[in-house]
């Protein structure tokens, strides 16, 4: 329903979509079944809780990139919550990206939040392969975790489409760590936006000599104009085209469905295929 609002294909979508935030007509409903099981199985853990947060996450043969090693409170410094669950909604076999945990690892001091966004990140913490365990679930399992362990998934080498329930849990005597504060990127997870509304207004204006009158006809008028030229300065313009194409659905997804990029991917292959190269070549051609 959600391609066909963007009169896409199933494929596209989800190939640039792989996040749903409540409210969103993806998890619609999800509360209404599951809210009550899961705080009954939480109570005896950290006693009298609420739920803050609701997402559905995705990893499938059109999105089926790994998510790399982060803490999940270190994204929220002013709301943090103390566990999180993740509920299987399909079964997620080992070879079907799954999740993946340090044990132990939540005792440690909590670190800044992981941009994995930035096209240069590299997860260093690949190199504790010998102390990582692999989770493999089968539909309806629930994996309560604290906020604080580092965690993340593996590629999608299936071809399974694997969903799950991820929802954040706060008890009501819970007091949080600290928590180091966002330091965001120059092009990355709080920054990327920006920054290609930045780059693709200033090569519309050199390149085309026309404006745009706000962040999705900018994405519409490049798209138009990759369509319709080449350029020497880009290694491949159908790679280009083809990833603008995926942050355009991604954009509007995230207008009408509260959509997101949960494996970092989409804004990261535009900047190698069409901003880098684009902004090096405004800089070499006009100065700007």
């Amino acid at each position: 329903d959600c391609a066909q609002d963007l009169s896409c294909s199933y494929e596209e979508y989800m190939g640039s979509v792989s996040r749903w935030a409540d409210p969103s007509p993806v998890t619609k409903g999800f509360d209404e079944v599951l809210l009550l099981p899961l705080k009954t199985c939480l109570e005896p853990i950290i006693g009298a809780c609420e739920r803050v947060k609701l997402n559905i996450i995705s990893k499938t043969p059109f999105s089926p990139a790994p998510i790399p090693f982060h803490q999940d409170i270190s994204y929220s410094p002013h709301s943090p919550y103390q566990l999180s669950v993740w509920l299987a909604l399909t079964d997620a076999p080992l070879e079907s990206g799954a999740l993946t945990v340090i044990p132990g690892s939540h005792t440690a001091p909590i670190e800044p939040a992981v941009d994995f966004w930035d096209p240069e990140f590299k997860d260093l913490n690949y190199v504790k392969e010998k102390s990582i365990k692999r989770i493999s679930v089968q539909a309806g399992d629930a994996i309560l975790f604290d906020s604080r362990l580092w965690h993340g998934s593996t590629q999608n080498e299936s071809s399974c489409e694997r969903f799950a329930l991820v929802t954040r849990w706060i008890g009501k005597d819970y007091v949080a760590p600290p928590i180091p504060s966002i330091q965001p990127r120059p092009f990355g997870l709080w920054t990327c936006q920006k920054k290609t509304e930045e780059i693709l207004h200033t090569g519309l204006n050199a390149l085309m000599n026309r404006r745009s009158q706000n962040y999705t006809d900018l994405l519409e008028q490049w798209g138009d104009f990759l369509e319709h030229n080449s350029f020497p300065f880009l290694e491949n313009t159908q790679k280009a085209k083809h990833d603008l194409r995926h942050v355009y659905l991604l954009h509007l997804a995230h207008e009408k469905h509260n959509g997101g990029d949960a494996q970092g991917i989409v804004y990261a292959q535009l900047w190698k295929s069409l901003l880098n190269p684009l902004s090096y070549h405004l800089t070499e051609q006009y100065g700007e």
